[in-house]
């Protein structure tokens, strides 16, 4: 899992074996112009990549490299500013 913190941080949750999660481990930071982070494998390498909405409403997708780090992020949509972005 990822969670965002308020002063930007991206931090990684990682299963402990008992059903909950690791202390959070800093894998980036910078975030606080992000609004929603949705993880995916959206270029279907088999890495959980991230898909990024900012506060001006631009989507952005990071993908995992292959040495486990998230790329620089890509512009691919615009507009989303005025949905609230939710999972279920």
């Amino acid at each position: 899992m990822v969670g965002q913190t308020a002063t930007g941080d991206l931090n990684l949750y990682t299963g402990n074996g008992n059903g909950g999660f690791s202390a959070p481990h800093q894998i980036s930071h910078g975030w606080t112009h992000m609004t929603a982070l949705i993880p995916g494998d959206f270029n279907h390498d088999g890495r959980t990549d991230l898909l990024g909405r900012t506060t001006t409403g631009d989507i952005l997708r990071y993908t995992t490299s292959t040495t486990g780090t998230l790329t620089a992020g890509v512009k691919i949509s615009t507009g989303w500013n005025t949905y609230n972005l939710t999972q279920t």
